[in-house]
């Protein structure tokens, strides 16, 4: 099942990578402009990194790392998405703040809900002139739901902030477009107990 998900993530991500592969190749057959006029370039632009600001948007599965005992009926993935925005603060370090939804995974006669506001400092680097890693630490007011039968877990709603942290890769498309590629994981508070949340997840990211 994990090994399910993870093809299917990065069989997204890999689509999304020759779309902007055939439109560089493209650019790159047109003919090169004047001499006075600035050409455009699908390279990782550093300065942009450094100085500038991004919106976006991810999706993909989540791992709902709870108990989940056999012939219960009960499913312990689903998918997910977040929508994000953020800046940079100098060369190494930044800020993003979104709205992440880790999904409904359904059980015998009942779900778990999990979502909220992620709010993370972080630190990345280009390698070479068209990709980039970061690595992020936050947290994440969360609002959970428990409903039904859900086996071994109480039903009821929290609210809480709980740790979140992971870690990425950016590819550029275009000049202002990035494929982004993340690993997250989500502390989350349920009721009556802990519970963690992983969400592999991939999108674009728009640099302005």
């Amino acid at each position: 099942m994990h090994t399910r998900r993870l093809i299917q993530t990065l069989g997204f991500g890999a689509t999304l990578t020759l779309a902007g592969a055939s439109t560089f190749a493209q650019t790159t057959t047109e003919p090169k402009p004047a001499p006075s006029q600035p050409a455009s370039t699908t390279s990782y632009d550093t300065h942009r990194w450094t100085r500038g600001a991004y919106v976006g948007g991810s999706l993909g599965p989540t791992d709902w790392r709870t108990d989940c005992p056999s012939g219960s009926g009960c499913d312990d993935s689903t998918l997910g998405f977040k929508l994000y925005t953020g800046t940079k603060f100098n060369d190494y370090l930044g800020a993003e703040i979104g709205y992440v939804n880790l999904g409904r995974p359904d059980t015998n006669g009942g779900h778990q809900t999990a979502q909220g506001a992620n709010l993370s400092l972080i630190a990345g680097v280009p390698i070479g002139d068209r990709f980039g890693v970061n690595a992020k630490v936050g947290t994440m007011y969360a609002w959970t739901n428990t409903t039904g039968n859900v086996p071994g877990n109480l039903a009821g709603k929290e609210r809480d902030f709980g740790l979140s942290y992971g870690a990425g890769a950016t590819m550029a498309l275009a000049p202002q477009v990035m494929l982004r590629v993340d690993w997250d994981r989500y502390d989350l508070n349920f009721k009556g107990r802990d519970g963690k949340v992983d969400m592999l997840s991939a999108g674009v990211q728009y640099l302005f």
